[in-house]
């Protein structure tokens, strides 16, 4: 990687960090006047409106034969997640969410134990330790803050499971398909998931959309957040591959305490400062055979 793309792709991660890590902020703002439902909805249908002029431009086919498997992954990637986010953040600070979404990495590696008989590594094995000890103390640490600290706590590992679940299902049997037509697709199945309820549940949510303190925060969750993000992602595994790619999972958590400390006085305990350092060694400790592979080939 020459010098000004290094530049380039750093910057990227770091703009993708912010993005990705304030969308719990912004959630959790937003779940005060929308329902958790409609704000996905709403959400999923401003990154289409993001990605479509991109997918126009780049003259990329959407043609995909739906199949079971293919909608069903794609559902768990945003549509459902999303949705079990919003709903955990009505009474879970945000900067746990944030710090809680980490597990999405530990998950994947169980799965893959499970599903694909994949052989565990040393480092791994020390991971997964690290990270249920990390959830055990960010467990008792909401307690402390939130008399339904179990149940939100409980919606947003299921959030990260459905991460995890899509990861190895689109890892599976998604190859060769663009990641374009993967992130349409996602976001088009989500506004489906959460639109039809929507109609019932929140009908005016468009008349909503009229106060700029709603609009704001939803345009930066649909376009940058969702839409944008996508694209810088899948921008940061061209240039640097998707070990690389993966340090945004490094950044997050630390991005969502910080403005859910800063923005919304959410409390900053020791709970949370010995959970996210755990959380961050054993994302280290997941991917350090990786990383080790990665400094190899550039040596």
């Amino acid at each position: 990687m020459t010098k000004n793309k290094s530049v380039i792709s750093v910057s990227l991660l770091l703009l993708l960090s912010l993005l990705w890590g304030s969308s719990f902020l912004f959630t959790k703002i937003l779940v005060e006047d929308l329902h958790p439902v409609s704000l996905i909805f709403i959400r999923c249908l401003f990154g289409l409106v993001m990605l479509g002029p991109i997918l126009y431009f780049k003259r990329i086919s959407i043609k995909r034969k739906l199949t079971f498997t293919f909608v069903s992954s794609l559902s768990l990637a945003a549509g459902i997640p999303w949705m079990l986010m919003a709903f955990s953040l009505v009474s879970l600070h945000s900067s746990v969410s944030g710090i809680l979404n980490s597990f999405t990495s530990i998950f994947t590696f169980v799965l893959s134990l499970i599903f694909l008989k994949v052989k565990p590594l040393a480092n791994q094995l020390v991971s997964l330790v690290l990270g249920m000890l990390a959830l055990i103390i960010l467990f008792l640490d909401t307690l402390q803050v939130d008399a339904f600290g179990f149940f939100s706590v409980g919606l947003m590992l299921t959030c990260t499971l459905c991460y995890a679940t899509n990861s190895i299902i689109a890892g599976r049997y998604f190859q060769g398909i663009s990641p374009f037509v993967l992130g349409f697709y996602t976001l088009l199945f989500g506004m489906i998931i959460n639109g039809i309820p929507t109609i019932f549940i929140q009908p005016e949510v468009f008349l909503l959309l009229a106060s700029w303190e709603i609009l704001i925060p939803v345009a930066i969750l649909g376009f940058l957040s969702s839409g944008l993000g996508y694209v810088i992602f899948y921008q940061l595994i061209e240039n640097g591959g998707p070990v690389y790619a993966t340090f945004v999972t490094f950044l997050i958590p630390f991005v969502s305490v910080l403005l859910g400390v800063v923005v919304l006085n959410e409390p900053f305990r020791v709970y949370m400062i010995i959970g996210g350092v755990m959380i961050f060694f054993a994302l280290v400790a997941m991917n350090w055979h990786l990383f080790r592979r990665r400094k190899i080939k550039v040596t």
